[in-house]
């Protein structure tokens, strides 16, 4: 079968879940290039998002879907919105980068903090088992982002919504 990965961090094996204490917002395989190179997003215009999806099932991975998603900070992933998709067919033990077909164009709502989702799936075969969770799921890539657009020794305030994500 097919056994796609989306890193949370460097050395990720795909174990989950992660231990308590893994940075899983900083994702290798999750990056946005603009004008002023990579991670360092642009307010305004087009920025173009990647993610690398490894493959290291013993079977071609075909029709791998790639949804990218961006949500402003909180606690758990409250209201994410889809900022397009990517597609590929990956072979088995190899990895690919899958380019979103969608621009992302950020704001500066909210200090410019934003994370970026990317769920890496084949539905039926190799589909997601917690999704837009990548402490529980290894199809899942967050890199979270700040879009700082202040001069050298400027202050700037980043505020967090904190969302109830437990049903008591």
């Amino acid at each position: 079968t097919t056994w796609l990965l989306v890193r949370s961090t460097v050395g990720d094996n795909g174990s989950r879940p992660l231990p308590a204490a893994t940075e899983f917002w900083n994702s290798p395989d999750v990056w946005v290039e603009s004008a002023l190179g990579i991670d360092q997003p642009i307010p305004g215009v087009d920025n173009t998002l990647f993610a690398r999806v490894s493959n290291f099932g013993l079977q071609d991975a075909t029709g791998v879907i790639a949804r990218f998603w961006v949500a402003y900070p909180s606690l758990a992933i409250a209201t994410p919105s889809l900022i397009g998709f990517g597609y590929a067919n990956i072979e088995s033990g190899d990895s690919a980068t899958i380019e979103c077909l969608t621009k992302w164009v950020p704001d500066s709502v909210n200090g410019g903090h934003q994370c970026l989702i990317v769920e890496a799936f084949i539905p039926a075969f190799d589909d997601l088992t917690s999704p837009m969770d990548p402490k529980y799921d290894r199809h899942v890539g967050q890199k979270n982002e700040q879009l700082v657009v202040v001069g050298p020794g400027e202050f700037f305030v980043t505020n967090v919504q904190a969302a109830n994500a437990m049903s008591m």
